[in-house]
């Protein structure tokens, strides 16, 4: 629930499933605490998936959230906020929603209402590791 409690928080609404990856990230940047721990390969289990896949308190479907994480490597990479945004939008729209077409345009609007703090809330995130995932 802390995942969605942060995207709550901010928009007013639960989390529109399975996620749009501009909202997944936001989840993923407030329940763990740096990159590393959050792209860092989960070690339990044998699954060979980032933390942030494996972790329940982040509600997005398995593959919007390995979307997401897409979205914060590029990110680590340099990619500027603007065309993370942009991408994640054409990843949700060409992706139909993860499969939930009914879910493309309440995904949109409710990423559309993270949009403006985006930028920020990542480069304070990124800030928190020294070296990158």
């Amino acid at each position: 629930m802390e995942g969605a409690k942060a995207v709550i928080d901010t928009t007013g609404e639960y989390p529109v499933y399975p996620g749009h990856p501009l909202t997944v990230a936001w989840e993923i940047m407030s329940v763990f605490a740096t990159p590393i721990e959050a792209l860092a390969l989960y070690q339990q289990h044998s699954l060979n998936c980032p933390n942030a896949v494996a972790d329940n308190r982040i509600t997005g479907g398995g593959g919007e959230v390995h979307r997401a994480c897409d979205l914060l490597r590029k990110a680590i990479a340099g990619e500027r906020a603007e065309d993370l945004i942009r991408w994640a939008d054409d990843c949700w729209i060409d992706g139909q929603g993860g499969g939930h077409v009914k879910a493309i345009a309440p995904g949109l609007a409710q990423a559309e209402k993270l949009k403006p703090l985006f930028a920020a809330k990542l480069k304070d995130w990124l800030a928190t590791d020294t070296v990158a995932a």
